[in-house]
């Protein structure tokens, strides 16, 4: 189960996964994050609690990835043409050390 000790944790955790995820809506959130807001109390204290395997922590009480999170399609679109640019960018500074 989530848990941030402070909004700034909350953010970064939104920013890192929910803001790349097909299922969050900026409107609406998403299912998973409302049930943390709702139910987060209830399953603080239960190991047992639901909300245990929808985003799970680690030993060191790291919040892992969210077990619904799938990338955005652009994004991965995105990522792609980076890399495609990056290559061509490396492949460009190799030929100029080479004319040197």
């Amino acid at each position: 189960m989530a848990y941030f000790s402070n909004g700034t944790e909350g953010m970064d955790y939104q920013a890192n996964y929910c803001d790349r995820c097909v299922y969050w809506d900026n409107e609406w959130a998403c299912p998973i994050w409302v049930l943390h807001e709702r139910h987060n109390y209830d399953g603080a204290n239960n190991k047992d609690h639901f909300l245990h395997k929808l985003i799970p922590r680690d030993k060191d009480t790291t919040n892992k990835k969210c077990s619904c999170f799938t990338v955005r399609p652009e994004i991965v679109k995105q990522h792609a043409e980076d890399a495609a640019l990056m290559a061509k960018y490396n492949e460009a500074m190799k030929q100029k050390k080479k004319g040197l």
